[in-house]
């Protein structure tokens, strides 16, 4: 009965709230799209068998159209625009014209039309980037915020949730046996997986420094420990040690007993973690002692991207440029993402990644430190160490600009600038009080 419901009715069911909410988007509340788009991005198990229906593939699209569509027409008077506006906005023109760079270095259509096969990865990227504008745009009020905050911690927890109660791990690492989350339907694998619950279990760390409230302290504390056992179970080195390096970041920053417990975590991890991640972080070489496959064949598609690199350093080969020059190749991917950044958008493009990195950062450093209530305070910690952990997983592959790992990254800076414009503006009015002394009364003349 459940799997008939599921395979059944809850596409339908999933289309038809995602077409209502893009109504009320459009005519009433652009939140309400925001807040369906965050719960559904990262779970591409529900909203990707809807795209055999009308406009399905589409599904996503709409929301953030809606929500951009609703949330500049009804801005309230004087509202300011995103502080990063024109940073995000010359990221996408950066990205288009790399797509005209490929298109016209390897023949591919102009990339003007559906015939271009990079043109729909590119739409898909930059609708992405979008977010930021969306969703500064869209959440106004500090309960939003909040809202849509505990709906990304919410959606973790229930990702953990079900790799908790449906994955069984085995006594030694196996290839084929690691926890894939719901990545699997859209062809991406464990180490995406681990990359999101590493960016997004120390964002809920990170919120449990500094937050006061008892019940949401809990919440996160809970999501923070339940997602331990997927990170672990996914097998992803790389997940491994971005979550290492943003623990140090909140040990530096909040925690120094952190540092302590790091220090000793280094000498002891072969004896408290499980055997089979023993054993997968050791594994690096094949049975007959050369490099695995794998590591072997990422030494030669580092070596291409860096001529790559080396050959176009302004402006790089394009837009998933690597994809076409590493034909022949058994690995076309660079497995890392700022050689890949580097091979395909050159200096210019190492030099955006690097602003937007920073800029994320810096934007939650200054909302922890100057945030008006606990719970702003504890975003902008949040967001500190998960920009870490993001900038940390992409030196292990592109962890950054698939929709369904990177749309939360793009919201958090939305929804940061957002609460940083909160604590601003309120900070900044007078009291209730002493604003209606300073006021002439009705019909009295001013001095």
């Amino acid at each position: 009965m459940l799997a008939a419901f599921k395979e059944v009715l809850l596409p339908y069911l999933v289309y038809l709230t995602v077409l209502l909410a893009f109504v009320i988007g459009l005519t009433r509340r652009a939140e309400v799209p925001v807040f369906l788009y965050a719960v559904l991005a990262p779970l591409p198990t529900l909203w990707y068998p809807t795209q055999g229906l009308p406009l399905g593939k589409d599904t996503m699209d709409l929301l953030i159209v809606s929500a951009l569509i609703g949330g500049w027409v009804r801005r309230p008077p004087g509202s300011p625009a995103a502080p990063q506006l024109k940073f995000v906005l010359l990221l996408i023109g950066v990205s288009y014209l790399a797509v005209w760079n490929v298109s016209l270095r390897y023949g591919l259509p102009i990339a003007l039309t559906r015939d271009n096969p990079v043109l729909g990865n590119w739409k898909n990227y930059a609708m992405m980037m979008l977010l930021y504008v969306v969703v500064f745009n869209a959440i106004q009020t500090r309960q939003q915020v909040q809202t849509l905050t505990m709906i990304f911690i919410s959606v973790l927890l229930f990702m953990v949730w079900r790799e908790l109660s449906g994955f069984v791990a085995g006594e030694s690492f196996s290839y084929g046996r690691r926890a894939n989350g719901p990545f699997w339907i859209v062809g991406l694998n464990a180490n995406h997986f681990g990359a999101f619950i590493a960016h997004y279990a120390v964002f809920a760390l990170g919120m449990y420094a500094v937050d006061t409230h008892k019940w949401r302290r809990r919440l996160y504390l809970l999501t923070f420990a339940g997602s331990l056992y997927p990170l672990f179970y996914s097998y992803s080195r790389g997940a491994y040690v971005a979550v290492l390096a943003a623990l140090l970041v909140l040990g530096l920053v909040r925690w120094r007993l952190l540092l302590v417990l790091l220090a000793i975590f280094m000498f002891t991890w072969t004896t408290v973690l499980p055997d089979s991640v023993v054993d997968r972080i050791n594994t690096t070489e094949s049975e007959d002692g050369d490099l695995e496959e794998s590591a072997a064949m990422r030494l030669v598609v580092w070596d291409l991207a860096e001529r790559l690199f080396k050959e176009h350093p302004g402006f790089g080969v394009g837009f998933d440029g690597f994809w076409y020059a590493s034909d022949g190749l058994s690995l076309r991917n660079t497995h890392n993402y700022y050689l890949q950044t580097a091979a395909e958008q050159g200096l210019i493009g190492l030099l955006l990644l690097a602003a937007l990195f920073f800029k994320g950062a810096k934007s939650g450093w200054r909302l922890y430190r100057e945030g008006d209530s606990d719970f702003f305070k504890a975003m902008g910690l949040g967001s500190v160490v998960c920009v870490t952990a993001v900038m940390v997983t992409n030196v292990f592959g592109d962890r950054f600009s698939q929709l369904e790992l990177g749309s939360y990254f793009f919201m958090l800076l939305g929804m940061v600038d957002r609460a940083r414009q909160i604590s601003q503006s309120e900070s900044a009015a007078p009291p209730e009080g002493e604003a209606a002394l300073a006021a002439p009364a009705h019909g009295a003349p001013s001095a």
